[in-house]
């Protein structure tokens, strides 16, 4: 027979048995509720993203709208003043028949002697600084209005073993300054100190996209080739294995180059003059300070061999590959927002934000990854994300660019931008002609792999 504590337990065990399965149907419906909230902001962010891209094709628009108005303004003008002598012609012939002949002869003498000396030395003076004054208002109203479209552009073929067409150009665009960079080189023996002679019949190609100045984008296309050039590969099954591990070397060698502060005079050398870090450079603490260099850039490099593409990427610059004419994304776009980066942020001690239209770490940088940056060691990681792609008969081209080109045009419009094209270089120029209302530097290299 049960004791009366048994029979106790019991009753208190069945009586509980509801109660919890009350705690678990509202965990159930919270769990729910969080799963549908999830969604929902998924579903926003696809919403913030489809509005950016229909606000960038209106600029695009926008601005093919305006200069079709440029133009047909000037065409105007031009029958305007085809027909405006003609009619001068008329009136002054009209005016000639009712002026009377001895009034056209006194009168000349009356004028000439008394008032057209005096206006004819004054007046010039008068207009010249008149004109002077319009001209320089009509300059800056130009210049304000208009963005800079300095323009740095060069192509080429390689004869070698990979033998490979070639172009690359930039566009300041509404930009104050230039701060992209590119790597162009076709053979990388154009470097020093090669490190093997596999080395002949590798091409580098690359776009950094710099911020907070141009110093460290400049110097990393500069310095990275070479340095990546120093490591061994061989001319084996192997070498894309090797070209990656190079490229991560190289990388973790610029970035202690960086930090060490030992290189503070040449990047002050390369930021865009007036620089506008130049107060910072002028105070720089003591040289191995973290703080020494201001400003970071984003890089994605390519290596081609003849049988595959290795590509290192920090950042949010692209390479995208056209296999038999679809757009094949090399790269990953390394943002704040990335559920993986994120985390890492959070727990470094970061936290990421929504600010001016952007997720940003600590409410500032826009990018989860790039070389410099050094405000933010710890947080922005300098470990590029490394693919290894094999080469497809099939493969047509390769395109490098900034984003100031990807967030105006996707993937495939910047494709077929290229397909089939018989001008590399002037194609590649529209392409940047075309993304300038995004508002940001554009880069771009097109590398032809047949």
């Amino acid at each position: 027979m049960a004791s009366w504590f048994q029979l106790c337990s019991g009753a208190q065990a069945w009586c509980h048995l509801p109660c919890q399965a009350d705690l678990q149907r509202k965990v159930d419906a919270l769990e729910a509720s969080l799963l549908a909230y999830d969604t929902r902001l998924q579903e926003m962010q696809w919403q913030i993203e489809e509005l950016t891209r229909q606000v960038s094709d209106l600029r695009v628009a926008s601005a093919h709208a305006s200069d079709e108005c440029r133009r047909e303004v000037g065409d105007a003008d031009k029958e305007t003043t085809k027909t405006a002598p003609a009619k001068v012609k008329k009136e002054q012939k009209k005016e000639t028949t009712k002026i009377a002949p001895a009034k056209a002869k006194k009168e000349p003498k009356k004028e000439a002697t008394k008032i057209a000396p005096a206006k004819a030395k004054k007046e010039p003076k008068k207009e010249s600084k008149a004109t002077m004054k319009n001209n320089a208002q009509a300059k800056t109203k130009k210049g304000a209005k208009k963005p800079t479209r300095e323009q740095g552009s060069e192509s080429g073929f390689n004869d070698g073993p990979l033998r490979l067409a070639w172009a690359s150009a930039e566009l300041q665009g509404w930009r104050k300054s230039m701060e992209d960079s590119r790597i162009v080189l076709p053979q990388a023996t154009t470097c020093s100190n090669l490190n093997g002679v596999a080395w002949e019949q590798v091409a580098i190609f690359g776009v950094l996209d710099g911020h907070g100045g141009a110093q460290v984008a400049r110097f990393c296309s500069k310095r990275l080739p070479e340095e990546l050039v120093k490591f061994p590969i061989s001319d084996g099954p192997h070498q894309g294995t090797e070209l990656a591990e190079a490229l991560r070397g190289a990388f973790s060698r610029i970035q202690q180059m960086l930090e060490g502060g030992q290189h503070v005079d040449e990047l002050e050398q390369l930021a865009n003059p007036p620089s506008p870090n130049s107060a910072r450079f002028a105070k720089l603490l003591p040289l191995g300070d973290s703080q020494a260099v201001p400003g970071g850039s984003t890089a994605c490099i390519c290596c081609i061999t003849e049988t595959q593409i290795i590509t290192a990427n920090l950042g949010d610059s692209r390479a995208v590959l056209c296999r038999g004419g679809r757009a094949i994304p090399l790269t990953k776009d390394q943002k704040p927002e990335n559920a993986a980066e994120k985390q890492r942020i959070e727990a470094a001690g970061g936290w990421v934000t929504w600010r001016s239209g952007q997720w940003r770490v600590n409410g500032d940088l826009n990018l989860s990854r790039a070389l410099g940056d050094l405000e933010y060691k710890g947080l922005i990681s300098a470990i590029p994300d490394i693919t290894i792609h094999d080469r497809s008969p099939e493969d047509e081209f390769l395109v490098l660019g900034s984003d100031g080109i990807f967030n105006v045009k996707t993937d495939q419009e910047v494709v077929d931008a290229f397909r089939r094209s018989e001008q590399l270089l002037e194609d590649a120029e529209t392409l940047l002609k075309n993304c300038v209302p995004g508002g940001d530097n554009v880069s771009v290299s097109v590398v032809c792999l047949n």
